[in-house]
């Protein structure tokens, strides 16, 4: 049966936050904070079929496995509308979001880490060939992840980011912002001040990024590729690569694959040794 939740729940009131099996769930100017557990999803554990989030907000939840705000990789979708996902932590990865199809709709997802050396998705982990969309005046800033996707890991999901901020996000790993397997298409959005060992904005493992009229700046890499590590395909189109630092090579754009570049800036990207803009040991 359909069921929905207005106003608080607490640590007092509920070990788990909540916890929905079937159904749907649908959170309406609610809170959901303080909750602790051993397993997943510090403040929501669920496989329903579809999860909605209106007005509200879950902070300060901690997973002893993964899903420090939400856990829902089985939930046919999840949506957060004008809704804030934040100060979360997961041992094992999805310090804020783990879930399968995801919509963050004039919403943020920030300061959540996932803590673990080696774990996945600072803010969301997006599994298996799911989708996640960002709409304009969406965030997802300042999360953390030991391993790849400061801010998002996804596996082979399709994503579509336009007019939202990716920013201030740090992997221990790769992919300061991103790290994906799948398809990206990022319109008219910005990426800046990321960090990772590789990619410190953008790790593309495999799959195809899209970038347009986008802008990807002041993203750091301790290794190799200050903006972008490609492994596969990347299209820029009118899109600014600028200011982006690696402590190697490419401080741009560290290529492996494909890139195709057309009406786009490469300026004042800086490599210690050799790529300020580009390295390329792949096509472009």
């Amino acid at each position: 049966q359909p069921e929905a939740f207005e106003g608080i729940v607490t640590a007092s009131q509920r070990v788990w936050g909540i916890f929905k099996y079937l159904g749907t769930l649908t959170l309406l100017h609610s809170s959901i904070y303080g909750n602790t557990t051993p397993r997943g999803g510090g403040g929501i554990e669920s496989s329903s079929t579809a999860i909605t989030l209106i007005q509200s907000s879950v902070y300060q939840n901690s997973a002893g496995d993964f899903g420090g705000g939400i856990d829902a990789p089985q939930a046919l979708a999840l949506i957060l509308d004008q809704s804030s996902v934040y100060d979360n932590r997961a041992q094992k990865g999805g310090g804020g979001i783990v879930a399968v199809n995801v919509t963050l709709d004039r919403s943020h997802v920030y300061s959540n880490t996932a803590t673990a050396t080696n774990a996945l998705g600072g803010g969301i982990i997006v599994t298996g060939t799911g989708t996640f969309t960002m709409t304009p005046q969406s965030s997802v800033h300042h999360n953390r992840a030991g391993g790849d996707g400061g801010g998002i890991w996804s596996s082979a999901a399709k994503a579509t980011i336009a007019g939202a901020t990716i920013d201030a996000n740090t992997a221990g790993g790769n992919g300061g912002a991103i790290w994906t397997s799948g398809t990206v298409t990022v319109t008219n959005s910005s990426m800046s001040a990321n960090q990772a060992a590789k990619g410190g904005a953008l790790y593309v493992n495999s799959g195809t990024l899209t970038l347009i009229a986008s802008t990807l700046a002041r993203n750091v890499a301790l290794a190799v590729s200050g903006a972008i590590f490609n492994l596969t395909r990347v299209v820029l189109t009118q899109s600014r690569v600028t200011a982006n630092s690696a402590n190697v090579n490419g401080a741009g754009v560290y290529n492996q694959g494909v890139i195709t570049s057309a009406t786009s800036t490469f300026q004042l990207n800086t490599a210690t040794r050799e790529g300020g803009a580009v390295y390329n040991a792949g096509t472009l």
